[in-house]
């Protein structure tokens, strides 16, 4: 138990230390309401992304008019809840999900590293204590921790899989 106390301790002191928060550099918001069924949706052209933890959230090809300009960080709030991914696309995205747009241009490893974030802190929430803009854009984080070049390592695994994705759609 010592060392327990020990650990919150040291991790309490560091999380004080953290100057930056997410809202610094987004803005947050939930996803759109007109896509939550998505049962009249028509196959087309344009990614709808939702809550599901695979392909990047990507639920399917519609057409449905993009709603938001890439890039951006899409985190959903129930199903996968917290594990955010970077949109590289134009796409829509529903209201499973929360949406965190940049304030200003940013390099697009930054928002990898600020998803990364997202991800180690999405043990916060639940069903019971879900994830809503204002607890996304309250999380600290320290700036010291980007390295971008082991980001755009990371970066490249991805965006082969999602090529890949739609690779495999232009067969269909």
């Amino acid at each position: 138990m010592v060392v327990l106390e020990y650990d919150l301790q040291k991790n309490w002191k560091i999380l004080k230390k953290m100057k930056n928060k997410i809202n610094d550099f987004f803005d947050a918001f939930y996803g759109s309401r007109e896509l939550t069924s998505k049962s009249k949706l028509k196959k087309g052209d344009n990614i709808v992304i939702s809550s599901q933890g695979s392909i990047n959230g990507c639920y399917g090809f519609f057409s449905f008019q993009n709603k938001h300009i890439a890039p951006l960080i899409s985190v959903p709030r129930t199903g996968s809840i917290g594990e955010a991914y970077v949109q590289e696309y134009n796409c829509s995205v529903d209201d499973n999900c929360i949406v965190l747009k940049p304030k200003k241009e940013l390099e697009i490893e930054f928002l990898y590293f600020i998803a990364t974030i997202i991800r180690e802190e999405k043990w916060k929430f639940t069903y019971g204590r879900v994830i809503t803009p204002d607890r996304l854009e309250n999380i600290k984080f320290d700036l010291k921790f980007y390295d971008k070049q082991k980001i755009i390592i990371i970066r490249n695994r991805i965006l082969k899989k999602v090529e890949n994705f739609l690779h495999e759609r232009s067969k269909i």
